[in-house]
């Protein structure tokens, strides 16, 4: 279902109770600042939900608790400030916070998210990173981390990551950039 680019503002319980067997909900760019806690309850069938650019400066982690079969998250381009920790659904496969006023991740934010493989936090207001947050993410191939406000971490910590394959790191503030190959060999892109 495409309702993308229209003036919605806010998502109410019951607008998708109907709609089990939906797979893609793409919401983005409207002017939604308010989703009903039990707004997705019903769709269980959900694979790919798109909210990026919208006004969402809060997200509740029981919004996503139903979402078993959720594997796409983008909810990039919003006011979000923080996440909660366990926010998303463990069998997501792509997930996108970029473009948001976050500071800082949850230490725990991605315990159980093992079967994430792109992950984007682009442009966001993080300007310390322990890279050891992604210590989960075994399937990760994608991580972008562009223009944050890093100015330095352990390389060492990618070998947590051992399947990634492309790292965007451009328009930070670091001074210096170990060899990395020795702690990804399978990277393509950096």
């Amino acid at each position: 279902m495409h309702l993308q680019k229209n003036k919605l503002s806010k998502i109410s319980s019951s607008l998708f109770h109907t709609l089990t067997q939906l797979t893609e909900l793409d919401l983005h760019s409207n002017h939604i600042d308010f989703i009903k806690e039990k707004a997705f309850y019903w769709l269980h069938s959900l694979e790919n939900l798109n909210l990026a650019d919208n006004k969402l400066s809060n997200l509740s982690s029981a919004l996503f608790i139903r979402l078993k079969n959720l594997k796409t998250l983008n909810i990039s381009k919003n006011s979000l400030t923080k996440l909660e920790t366990n926010f998303s659904p463990s069998q997501l496969t792509t997930l996108d916070i970029s473009y948001n006023d976050i500071h800082e991740l949850p230490e725990n934010l991605f315990t159980y998210q093992t079967n994430l493989k792109v992950l984007n936090i682009s442009k966001t207001d993080i300007g310390n990173l322990n890279l050891t947050i992604f210590k989960n993410l075994n399937q990760l191939h994608t991580l972008s981390m562009h223009s944050l406000k890093l100015k330095s971490f352990n390389l060492k910590d990618f070998v947590l990551l051992p399947h990634l394959k492309n790292l965007d790191i451009h328009s930070n503030n670091l001074k210096f950039v170990e060899d990395i190959l020795n702690f990804c060999p399978l990277l393509e892109y950096i």
